[in-house]
């Protein structure tokens, strides 16, 4: 029996599964796959839509009918699929913070159902104005900073501000305190990043109890002072019970915000790719100059061509055949939602981005079902909004000459063009 190298540490034993050989492809470790999965994807599509996969212990679900099929499926759980637990130093900081509690990821009715009720109310639609108007501002400023100069990284010089900035005017987060706070959210995500040595561990983990503070103490500022914004209704969710379920605890709302941040922040990665695929097409750039309507359209294409997250996990709560293969109860799944986007037998020439496309919304990027993207809403006006902006300031911008793409994972099982070096015509 041979083993297998985890990317995170530890070894498993191969599989004598018959279907392995085609799970080894699937490798969101491997920058070769990162930079360009699309044939790995068409070939476990027609070859081995389910198959298992020694590095992730897990089976690989590729087809947008199974993946579609999983999601909201009582037979696929995904309580306590949050990826492996920190290490002990990160836990042992994080018991001097607030109470590690259930979050919307890695839950299952009805705990799901009271969190995502009480954090959905904290998010109501009549914020989505507020943060457009916010964020043309934001990104109208960006532009003003390096407009003169003829050409910029897109990526680096533009989505990461606005988004960072839109991201934090959503929360409640004063525009004074804004980079320290989201600089203390990407210490969090880093800790799942393994490789770092215990002492770094801990003093970034002190960070993030200091960030668990900061959000607990910007919740009870808006109890006596309400804003339109997201830390206000989790004010309300922690006081009121709403459709009566009992209010969020101290640690829901900190452990809440962190997640919603956290959803939030993949928009960064989505607007780079979208930006990516917009601008990649002369042809199509112009389309959208000369109507704009068709942005809504190109924003879930894009999603779909160049989905930002790969997939997640989940597990079988009985025995159940998927894609003409049993999987016993107890089985680990990955879904692979990129995967999905590309599946030919749903959508028609799956690896060209059609402006036109009729069913571009059916994309899985965002997820689907009872674990639907909470700040989809969000996202995509983000998104929406800064190609808009980019379109009336900069009409003229198109990729530097022999620009070629290249993707990166900023974090597992995230997938990002790395860069966004255009050029434009000054009047």
């Amino acid at each position: 029996m041979t083993t297998t190298d985890h990317p995170w540490g530890g070894t498993t034993e191969a599989s004598d599964d018959p279907t392995a050989p085609f799970g080894a492809k699937y490798n969101p470790f491997d920058p070769g796959f990162i930079n360009d999965p699309r044939n790995v994807y068409q070939e476990l599509h027609s070859d081995a839509p389910v198959c298992w996969s020694d590095v992730f212990q897990s089976y690989v679900v590729t087809r947008y009918d199974d993946v579609v099929n999983i999601v909201d499926n009582p037979k696929f759980t995904s309580e306590g699929k949050d990826g492996p637990e920190p290490p002990a130093e990160v836990m042992e900081e994080l018991a001097k913070g607030f109470q590690l509690e259930h979050m919307l990821y890695s839950t299952d009715p009805p705990v799901h159902t009271r969190l995502r009720t009480l954090i959905q109310s904290a998010m109501p639609a009549r914020l989505l104005p507020v943060l457009e108007t916010k964020i043309r501002e934001k990104a109208g400023s960006v532009i003003d900073s390096f407009a003169a100069d003829g050409k910029a990284d897109l990526y680096r010089e533009y989505v990461n501000p606005v988004t960072d900035t839109a991201i934090m005017d959503y929360i409640g987060v004063p525009r004074e305190d804004q980079a320290e706070v989201m600089g203390w959210h990407k210490t969090w995500e880093s800790l799942f990043i393994p490789g770092a040595e215990p002492d770094e561990l801990r003093h970034s983990t002190r960070n993030v109890v200091g960030y668990q503070h900061y959000l607990h103490d910007l919740v009870e500022k808006r109890r006596n002072d309400p804003q339109d914004d997201v830390a206000s209704g989790f004010a309300r969710a922690s006081s009121e019970r709403i459709d009566d379920y009992e209010p969020l605890s101290e640690g829901e709302v900190v452990w809440g915000l962190i997640e919603v941040i956290g959803a939030a922040g993949n928009t960064t990665y989505g607007m780079a790719n979208v930006l990516f695929r917009l601008l990649e097409s002369q042809d199509r750039w112009n389309a959208l100059l000369a109507d704009r309507s068709l942005l809504d359209g190109a924003v879930e294409e894009g999603l779909r061509v160049e989905s930002p997250v790969l997939g997640c996990a989940r597990e079988t709560t009985t025995e159940v055949e998927l894609g003409g293969v049993k999987l016993p109860a107890g089985a680990p799944v990955l879904i692979s939602f990129a995967a999905a986007n590309l599946d030919k037998q749903t959508f028609a020439d799956a690896g060209e981005f059609d402006l036109g496309r009729k069913n571009a919304a059916r994309q899985v990027t965002l997820g689907r079902g009872g674990h639907y993207c909470i700040g989809a809403r969000v996202g995509r006006l983000m998104i929406r909004t800064a190609a808009d902006v980019l379109l009336d300031r900069l009409p003229s911008a198109r990729f530097v000459e022999g620009y070629v793409p290249e993707f990166y994972a900023p974090f597992p099982f995230l997938r990002c063009v790395a860069s966004l070096p255009a050029r434009w015509d000054n009047a």
